[in-house]
């Protein structure tokens, strides 16, 4: 899903340095090396502006 969002609104790894702080942990995240936290799922559904429901921990 969050794949999806960042192809579908052509936004860079850098802009979501920004939501969660460390460029190398949305690195990890964006190539499925790593899961993201339930306060990572927040920030990116307060990113996004989506329900909290389509990032469920």
């Amino acid at each position: 899903m969050l794949m999806h969002l960042v192809e579908a609104r052509d936004i860079t790894p850098e802009a979501l340095v920004d939501v969660i702080g460390f460029r190398e942990v949305v690195l990890e995240i964006l190539n499925g090396d790593r899961s993201f936290s339930k306060a990572q799922a927040e920030a990116f559904t307060k990113y996004f502006h989506l329900n909290a429901s389509l990032f469920a921990y």
